[in-house]
């Protein structure tokens, strides 16, 4: 019996050398994952059959192959649950920026308002936010010192007169400046 005990402990510091050898984790997955589908057999009295066995084991490596995959890549979670977006901030208020323009086509004024508030709190300085303001301020709600505003906002932000921005802020300012019998 001390024997077998002896073998068995010889065995047990055998496999803990090798779960930390240099392998890594995907070696430890498939092996634990392999000897707990033999103990649960040993455990049934070998009721499981030979083509479970084979099944299991061969889904142990295919999982482990997998994490294995995953830890070379980065990180297990961008395998399995896509990495997180890419877009810059900049790219995401542009979208957002598409929606508010959609909004004002279609003389959502309320909404494209909102949109565009929601824009410039995150980025205040954004000309082309400005500028949108300016125009759903004035053609939404007619008023047209806050559009004024937003424009003369526009030109700080862009101060190259070639700019296309700054030369539509300009035309605006410009037909907002004007008294209302001229910019009808």
């Amino acid at each position: 019996m001390n024997k077998e005990v002896e073998n068995l402990s010889e065995h047990s510091n055998a496999l803990k050398r090798f779960m930390a050898s240099k392998f890594g984790r995907w070696t430890r997955c498939t092996l634990m994952i392999t000897v707990l589908i033999l103990l649960l057999n040993i455990a049934l009295g070998g009721l499981i059959t030979t083509g479970i066995i084979v099944g299991a084991i061969s889904t142990a490596i295919i999982m482990s192959s997998a994490l294995f995959i995953a830890n070379r890549a980065g990180d297990s979670a961008n395998l399995f649950g896509g990495r997180k977006s890419a877009f810059s901030l900049r790219e995401q208020l542009c979208v957002d920026l598409d929606r508010a323009k959609y909004f004002r086509k279609n003389k959502k004024y309320k909404e494209a308002h909102e949109v565009v508030g929601i824009i410039l709190g995150k980025s205040p300085d954004m000309p082309e936010a400005l500028l949108l303001n300016a125009q759903i301020v004035w053609e939404g709600f007619g008023n047209r010192e806050a559009a004024k505003g937003y424009l003369k906002r526009v030109l700080e932000v862009v101060p190259d007169e070639k700019e296309s921005l700054h030369v539509w802020a300009l035309s605006l300012n410009e037909k907002l400046t004007m008294p209302d019998n001229e910019s009808s």
